[in-house]
């Protein structure tokens, strides 16, 4: 919003566009109207006739994406994709725009996974891509996740459900190195563990993996949710919204005792500290610590988060869970 819709003399449309944008940018999206190469209504009926030019069919796709039209766009993507995997030589692969095809439509390259020409673009040439882009981490963030999808969660589950309740977790381990390297296998399979003992809910192993990692990689100051605290918390919280032991708890706030050293002004983190104490029985206590959450979102004059630990604190008086119950 908002949309511009371009139509010809004769009362056809022919083009469309949208979004807020400044001067340049709308005499840009006129001059597209203008133009029958690129005009998304001439486009998209070339295309449903089989008479479009393969090459401007990465254009048609990007702006039928932005029509929200997901079904179709991933449709002419996926022609798109293929032409150039055929057609196109390294050099033409690395060209930007088909770069930024990847990120526009990153379900197309996890369809085709290890096997296809990007990804091993991608593995062997990062540094090249992510300076042709000027997006730092750009080649390692697919890499990580094609091997992941691959070796490790189609090993794991089939749609949500998990395989086994125990996974051969050495083969994995083993597979990963053989294919790639130990570092792969080090960073991407500790991190699936988790994701699997929280979604099996064996808090005991869940525990364990993460306790291990803060011992082999000790969690580093830092904001933000890609921060070592916020991750941290994060495992701390899925502690206290799913486990009922009181040994593990008790282990999760020691979690939340460093994550808080490494992030002091995050009061989401303070929050979490303070529920898992009432959750392990230290009522006194954690409605200490969330009436000083509560007072550093007044301090940033944050009052929807005040009105909801303040709701919080109600149920903690009253004897109420303040963890999900089914």
């Amino acid at each position: 919003f908002p949309t511009y819709l371009f139509f010809s003399s004769d009362g056809k449309i022919v083009h469309r566009d949208g979004g807020m944008c400044n001067t340049d940018e709308f005499i840009r999206i006129a001059a597209n109207a203008l133009d029958t190469t690129k005009q998304y209504y001439t486009l998209l009926n070339k295309y449903r006739a089989g008479l479009i030019d393969s090459t401007r069919l990465l254009s048609l796709a990007v702006m039928e994406r932005q029509t929200g039209n997901r079904k179709l766009a991933d449709s002419i993507a996926a022609d798109y994709s293929s032409f150039l995997l055929r057609k196109s030589n390294q050099n033409r692969l690395l060209e930007k725009e088909n770069l930024m095809f990847i990120s526009i439509f990153p379900e197309l390259l996890y369809e085709m996974g290890s096997k296809s020409r990007y990804f091993e673009l991608l593995y062997n040439q990062g540094a090249m891509i992510d300076s042709i882009l000027g997006q730092k981490d750009f080649s390692d963030f697919y890499v990580k996740g094609i091997i992941s999808k691959e070796e490790i969660y189609e090993r794991l589950f089939i749609g949500n459900k998990p395989i086994s309740r125990n996974p051969d977790w050495k083969m994995i381990r083993d597979s990963i190195t053989g294919k790639y390297s130990k570092f792969y296998a080090d960073l991407l399979l500790p991190q699936a563990q988790l994701v699997f003992y929280r979604q099996i809910n064996d808090w005991y192993k869940f525990a364990q993996v993460r306790e291990e990692q803060i011992l082999q990689n000790p969690p580093k100051p830092g904001v933000g949710i890609e921060a070592d605290a916020w991750r941290l918390n994060g495992d701390a919280w899925a502690i206290f919204e799913g486990c009922n032991d009181k040994s593990i708890i008790k282990r999760a706030l020691g979690w939340i005792d460093i994550s808080i050293k490494l992030d002091p002004s995050d009061f989401q983190i303070l929050d979490t500290k303070a529920n898992l104490l009432y959750k392990s029985g230290k009522v006194k206590e954690a409605i200490i610590i969330e009436k000083q959450v509560v007072e550093m979102a007044k301090s940033i004059k944050h009052y929807q988060a005040v009105e909801k630990y303040e709701s919080v604190i109600t149920k903690m008086k009253r004897g109420e869970p303040t963890w999900p119950v089914n």
